[in-house]
């Protein structure tokens, strides 16, 4: 178990993947675990759910030092999901991340009577 902020939730399991690579989630009993990442799609990074029930998967970076990643995307009550083809939509931000300092913040709002987002350093 993990608890998080006072909260307890799940086991968590991880594997280290590069771009260019897939991996799959399986369990067995209640144990969850991720396949060696092996090649995948040029491009792409690619995990797939083959624990028979939905997951929450959770993308993030390995910080030095630290023994789980850093979470970036969530991804919530999972099945199945392929990032397989390209985003047809104009990103809302673009940046070199080498080129930002160590701990930034970013705040991420949303326009709802036109459905964009924005993104401005906070």
């Amino acid at each position: 178990m993990l608890v998080d902020d006072g909260n307890i939730t799940g086991a968590a399991t991880g594997v280290k993947i590069n771009l260019g690579q897939q991996t799959t989630l399986t369990k067995n009993g209640q144990v969850f675990s991720f396949s060696t990442p092996q090649a995948g799609l040029h491009g792409t990074l690619e995990a797939v759910n083959d624990t028979g029930d939905n997951q929450n998967i959770t993308v993030g970076f390995m910080i030095p030092g630290q023994f789980l990643p850093k979470p970036a995307l969530f991804f919530d009550n999972i099945r199945a999901l392929s990032c397989r083809d390209a985003i047809q939509a104009p990103p809302i931000w673009v940046h070199d991340l080498t080129a930002l300092e160590q701990s930034t913040t970013w705040n991420l709002t949303r326009d709802p009577a036109i459905w964009t987002l924005h993104i401005t350093r906070a």
